[in-house]
């Protein structure tokens, strides 16, 4: 959602289970608590997530990083994530980086660039895993298991 009022709409609806959305979906809404106690859950979220990108997974390389001048260094969820322009993302995950690469071969999620890959049904199952247990720990993480209807 490009716009942070439709966002914020949205993150502001009650479910069914008398949660809002953002209590769900907490990176996306931008409803991140301040806890130290998720730092192994987060290494762990980190090393799943690796798996499934090297497995050839529909995720952003949580080891990727680059030098973006006076603004420093960036991230595929500090440069990309969350750009909301289309054109201003589509310029940013052409861009090659150091390494040949297009920014959009290391942030393949938030650059829409995920290959078709049935092999990595296991890895998406450990990273599901690791994203809930950080989830359940208060991490700063979308609940993997939370779905609702929108009809």
């Amino acid at each position: 959602v490009g716009r942070p009022a439709v966002l914020r709409n949205r993150c502001d609806q009650e479910q069914d289970d008398g949660k809002l959305l953002s209590d769900h979906c907490r990176k996306s809404c931008g409803n991140c608590p301040e806890a130290e106690e998720t730092a192994v859950a987060e290494t762990e979220f980190d090393a799943a997530a690796a798996a499934l990108f090297d497995k050839g997974g529909c995720v952003d390389d949580p080891r990727f990083s680059f030098d973006n001048g006076s603004e420093g260094t960036k991230t595929c969820e500090t440069y990309v994530s969350d750009v909301g322009r289309p054109a201003v993302l589509q310029n940013r995950c052409d861009q090659e980086q150091d390494d040949g690469k297009l920014l959009s071969d290391h942030c393949r999620k938030s650059c829409g660039n995920c290959p078709e890959a049935e092999e990595t049904a296991v890895a998406e199952t450990e990273f599901d895993a690791a994203a809930a247990a950080l989830f359940d720990k208060g991490g700063c993480v979308d609940d993997p298991r939370f779905s609702f209807d929108n009809g």
